[in-house]
């Protein structure tokens, strides 16, 4: 119960110090239903025995997303790479770890 109260209490912090476009927290809205409704959709569907596996599956999801959010931090930032700024080597090597690290978890 703690953990959920320490992520739920960073989430909204996040959700509150950042300057929003329009459209966004419609969005983030959006989103955070459909993931909410695809997780009680399994969470009723699967069986206690089954557990493992549905955990596995998400997990592969979670490195799905690390590798999806690297690739995008990359195209995001190409320009940043190509100025010949020093610290850019320190990013791309988080970018390439994050995509390597993900790939491996997606892939089991």
């Amino acid at each position: 119960a703690l953990g959920m109260v320490g992520v739920g209490t960073g989430v909204l912090a996040t959700i509150g110090a950042i300057p929003w476009e329009a459209g966004v927290p419609a969005q983030i809205a959006t989103l955070g239903a459909v993931g909410a409704g695809t997780g009680m959709y399994f969470a009723k569907k699967v069986e206690v025995t089954q557990l493992p596996e549905m955990v596995a599956a998400f997990h592969s999801l979670v490195g799905l997303a690390a590798t999806a959010t690297s690739i995008g931090s990359h195209l995001n930032e190409v320009a940043h790479f190509a100025a010949g700024d020093p610290m850019a080597g320190i990013h791309m090597g988080a970018i390439y770890a994050g995509t390597f690290i993900g790939t491996v978890t997606f892939t089991g």
